[in-house]
């Protein structure tokens, strides 16, 4: 499909990669490719080209930009210590390499319209009809394990077929443990996944499983994979038939059952998204794909929170800085979870946490909720925090439409310092109207100092005393809010009194 050239400079490989990318872009071939088009890279990889290479600088040319400190700020992924991850609340597969396909989807989210759409669009089908794929972990890991030993001699064919045999007997007993033990397994699930196409055949399918279905007719048409599909319940096989199977599942049709159990775990990771957004009552976000950048946000909640108080926010583009203030457990840094789980789900091609999104396309997401400071190499809290304002700040000069997150900026400085650094951050973010920010702070005064500026606006979470302890209603509201409830948790909670308790 792709034209390769074989002469200097064109037979480099990395010049290879290079013209494959500039043809995939050419032909627009930038829609979840990696899902979509399976016919190409089937293509690709029969011809043995590159198609890791390929599939990576594709990835590359339409990422959604996360970086550590975000994964582990809105706790996507499982880490020490913490019990839930957004990862484990979605992975409801079975096989080993359906969660690494599922670990590759979290770890690249996506700013390709056509690839966030698409995948919605599959989320929506799987929701809509009941069907599964009855994989077994068991049956499906030694599959796995049979198709990658590479101890098949290139040179064999179907003429060899006694030649075969000899060295079938010749072989240790737990290598034929592994061969017969890998042929009944494969046979079980290409059975499988051929009774879950013939049902899809069916019914009204989205692009994605419409170019998976090509594919896959292609492949079963052929006539060794009709004789395979005839072996459903057959558990034992001949000497002959065992090193005929063998040939063509490592050798001549290697590449055709590559293509097929990769389409096998992408469906069995999509449909465990649509079981679990749907549990969860997610909603599918609404993308406007123009230039200009909004987000609203209605009814968003945390998913790891159980009846969780869910809120609004809209962004435009003519206020590209929300100040967010709050006293302490009002709900500031929750909220600013919620929002960036929102921000991130939404470019994975998932649904979100919330009643309704609207949003925009964006480059990338940066947050700083809960960073540390770094001993091993002498930084300490503030200095962990101007470096990651650097970060963000270097982000936002080599890219466009970015969303910035930042709870209670420079906390680990004196008050003056985190004041005025503080004030002439926000400022200078305000300026970068491509972008949107959330920041929250403590040091509500700032708020004073930015009322000449247009592009900000304010939100806060307030606090009611009852009978001296602090009520939290955690729903958000326009404005700023100057409560001050430390002292009054720190005399609720009576240290002062058990310090002076000691002293006797």
């Amino acid at each position: 499909m792709f034209p390769i050239a074989s002469s200097t400079p064109e037979s480099n490989p990395i010049v290879q990669s290079n013209l494959l990318l500039e043809e995939c872009k050419s032909r627009n071939i930038i829609a979840e490719r990696l899902f979509g088009e399976k016919e190409i890279l089937y293509n690709i990889a029969t011809k043995g080209y590159l198609i890791k290479s390929i599939i990576k600088l594709i990835l590359m040319n339409m990422k959604f930009e996360v970086d550590r400190q975000t994964f582990s700020d809105l706790e996507v992924f499982a880490e020490p210590g913490r019990i839930k991850s957004l990862f484990n609340l979605f992975n409801e597969v079975v096989t080993e390499n359906g969660k690494l396909k599922l670990t590759d989807i979290f770890s690249n989210p996506s700013n390709d319209y056509h690839i966030i759409v698409q995948r919605n669009d599959l989320i929506k089908f799987f929701q809509s009809t009941d069907l599964t794929l009855g994989l077994d972990k068991n049956l499906s890991s030694f599959a796995d394990f049979y198709l990658t030993q590479k101890d098949y001699l290139v040179g064999s064919s179907k003429s060899y077929a006694l030649g075969r045999i000899l060295r079938n007997k010749m072989k240790s007993a737990n290598e034929k443990y592994v061969i017969e033990k890998g042929i009944v397994s494969i046979i079980d699930i290409m059975n499988k996944l051929h009774e879950f196409y013939l049902q899809v055949q069916k019914l009204s399918v989205p692009y994605l499983v419409n170019e998976n279905n090509k594919v896959m007719r292609d492949i079963f048409d052929k006539d060794f994979f009709k004789k395979i599909l005839k072996f459903k319940s057959k558990l034992k096989f001949s000497s002959l038939e065992i090193e005929d199977l063998d040939y063509s599942f490592r050798y001549s049709d290697h590449h055709s059952l590559v293509v097929l159990f990769d389409m096998l775990y992408e469906y069995e990771c999509f449909i465990s998204v649509a079981k679990t957004s749907k549990a969860l009552n997610f909603t599918f976000p609404v993308f406007d794909n123009n230039t200009e950048k909004e987000i609203e946000l209605q009814g968003l909640f945390h998913p790891f929170i159980n009846n969780p108080i869910s809120n609004d926010v809209f962004f435009s583009r003519t206020k590209n800085v929300f100040f967010l203030s709050g006293a302490n457990m009002a709900g500031k840094s929750t909220f600013l979870k919620s929002f960036g789980l929102s921000i991130y789900l939404a470019h994975l091609g998932f649904p979100v946490p919330a009643k309704l999104m609207k949003t925009s396309v964006f480059n990338g997401l940066f947050t700083t909720i809960n960073i540390q400071d770094n001993l091993n190499v002498g930084f300490s809290h503030f200095y962990s925090e101007v470096r990651r304002v650097k970060t963000v700040a270097e982000k936002l000069r080599s890219q466009k439409n970015l969303v910035v997150i930042f709870d209670e900026l420079f906390r680990g400085t004196n008050v003056k310092d985190a004041f005025d650094a503080s004030l002439s951050i926000i400022n200078a973010f305000s300026k970068v109207k491509n972008s949107f920010f959330i920041i929250s702070t403590h040091i509500v005064e700032i708020a004073d100092e930015l009322k000449s500026n247009n592009n900000v606006d304010y939100l806060c979470f307030k606090t009611e005393i009852n009978d001296e302890l602090p009520v939290y209603n955690y729903k958000l509201e326009k404005g700023v809010t100057k409560e001050r409830l430390g002292m009054l948790i720190l005399n609720n909670e009576k240290i002062i009194e058990i310090i002076e308790e000691g002293l006797d």
